[in-house]
């Protein structure tokens, strides 16, 4: 049986953040404080499960056979509603989590395209480097971005990749097209605006 998530509401939205977030999460006005979820997915029974992935500051909770709190936030409905507002437009189908490998992942469907968020559980902070840079290395002419996380790149494609504590997460965009949003913005400033909002929800239930 899965553990028992630990969410906890943590009220608005802090009001600390830099110059440069808070250009990236525009339109964000509100935090993640809702425990709601878009559903629970069912393990995936080909898949080992081994060992607990921690997340300290990002989960209360840690779990041996479903993902750990920092993961199943990015499927939530609150935290559908922080993404989709600060990208002004939204979703035409339901999330649909799924766990498989160790990662949760859910797509965000939109009427031109569609995005795939992902976090991959790590047991320790020694294989979450090992894959944060697996997944760097794979992308050739990635560029660093500052002051999200404890590390994170965007891929030429647009994709962002970030790391915070045992968890790695993926935001995905290239399913999107070249431009998306209201007001429009390129897909790889969506990306980046995606993943600051995720790592706020992080924060709130931290």
């Amino acid at each position: 049986m899965e553990a028992q998530r630990i969410l906890r509401r943590r009220g608005a939205l802090r009001p600390a953040m830099t110059a440069a977030t808070a250009l990236l999460v525009a339109g964000v006005v509100t935090g993640c404080g809702s425990s709601q979820s878009a559903g629970r997915p069912v393990a995936d029974p080909s898949v080992a499960v081994t060992g607990a992935a921690t997340v300290p500051a990002t989960a209360a909770a840690t779990q041996s056979d479903g993902p750990s709190d920092a993961a199943h936030i990015v499927c939530t409905d609150t935290a559908e509603t922080q993404i989709t507002g600060a990208l002004g437009i939204d979703v035409t189908k339901p999330l649909a989590p799924t766990w498989t490998g160790r990662t949760y992942s859910c797509r965000y469907v939109f009427s031109t395209g569609s995005m795939r968020l992902s976090v991959k559980d790590l047991p320790d902070q020694a294989a979450t480097t090992a894959w944060f840079t697996s997944l760097r290395t794979a992308a050739p002419g990635s560029t660093t971005l500052g002051g999200m996380g404890e590390g994170a790149f965007q891929e030429p494609n647009g994709n962002v990749v970030v790391r915070k504590d045992n968890a790695v997460l993926v935001v995905d965009v290239t399913a999107l097209p070249a431009t998306v949003g209201l007001p429009v913005r390129p897909r790889a400033t969506a990306a980046r605006t995606v993943a600051q909002t995720v790592l706020i929800c992080w924060k709130e239930y931290g």
